[in-house]
């Protein structure tokens, strides 16, 4: 049965991470780009009347909060599926420094019948951030 996990990978405001995703996947045939996400969180604000004639309108602005994206991973030997992820995990902690795992869940079998990933959203990025650590 094939291994195959869905991954939301969140990246904080500034520069736009996808070409740099996108150059990280290249031509691998276990990764793609699912979808890409903006974060932004509506801040309402309610302006003081500059005429002490009652309330105004309030208005919202959007404060960007990051970007994620969306990627589909199928391990290329799913009998060991588990510890390929992890290796990608690392991989992508490499190569992006300010990455996070937003969550990630293990695609639907062809079954239909969903499966439990082995690992929690906090154990991935646990093993995101060891592997941004040199190790002695």
């Amino acid at each position: 049965m094939a291994y195959t996990v869905w991954i939301n990978v969140c990246f904080p405001v500034g520069d736009d991470p996808v070409p740099d995703m996108e150059a990280f996947i290249g031509d691998r045939e276990d990764l793609e780009i699912e979808g890409v996400n903006r974060f932004a969180t509506p801040v309402i604000e309610y302006p003081d009347p500059e005429d002490g004639s009652g309330l105004v309108d309030p208005y919202t602005t959007i404060m960007p909060d990051g970007h994620g994206l969306e990627i589909l991973y199928r391990a290329p030997d799913p009998d060991n599926g588990p510890e390929q992820l992890l290796a990608l995990i690392r991989e992508i902690g490499r190569a992006f420094p300010t990455a996070r795992i937003g969550d990630a869940l293990r695609d639907y079998s062809e079954e239909d019948e969903e499966l439990e990933l082995e690992f929690t959203r906090e154990q991935l990025n646990a093993e995101l951030e060891a592997s941004r650590r040199p190790t002695q």
